[in-house]
């Protein structure tokens, strides 16, 4: 997807681009509040500007679905939704992550299946930081494993 975004972004270098994500739960929320600089809907209430980009794209692909006023994706009652189990949202998680508790204030009925359309700005600091981030993260992973092998 990385390598997807790079190509796009060369092909049409001021463009402004875009990646529109429809997240069910709030894992696939953090893949992108996690990763992008720029992003709608933000816990601080930034870039409200995008919002109008998640209504005009959701108006044109899910018409049936979207509600505007809510700014949510309903496709019904028959539609797939996440196992509790698997992507389950406690007190404690809430608590810790104001990322998840914000998607869960956005999204509140998504154990029912409802999916939170979000949109993310595709640039130039996005795609030369993101490299350089999941090398620091990789860094603090072995790190921490040597450490974990050296108290063994």
């Amino acid at each position: 997807f990385f390598f997807r975004m790079i190509r796009e972004k060369l092909r049409h270098p001021f463009r402004p681009l875009f990646w529109l994500l429809i997240s069910k739960g709030y894992k696939t929320y953090l893949l992108m509040a996690n990763n992008f600089h720029t992003y709608y809907p933000h816990p601080d209430g930034k870039n409200p500007e995008l919002a109008l980009l998640v209504d005009y794209y959701c108006d044109r692909l899910f018409s049936d679905a979207y509600c505007e006023e809510n700014k949510l994706l309903d496709f019904g009652e028959g539609y797939t939704h996440l196992k509790s189990n698997v992507a389950g949202i406690t007190a404690e998680m809430r608590q810790k992550n104001e990322k998840i508790q914000f998607f869960e204030t956005c999204n509140p009925t998504w154990n029912r299946g409802t999916e939170l359309p979000c949109i993310g700005e595709i640039n130039l600091s996005l795609l030369v930081s993101y490299p350089f981030s999941l090398w620091r993260k990789q860094r603090r992973k072995t790190k921490t494993q040597i450490a974990a092998v050296a108290c063994e």
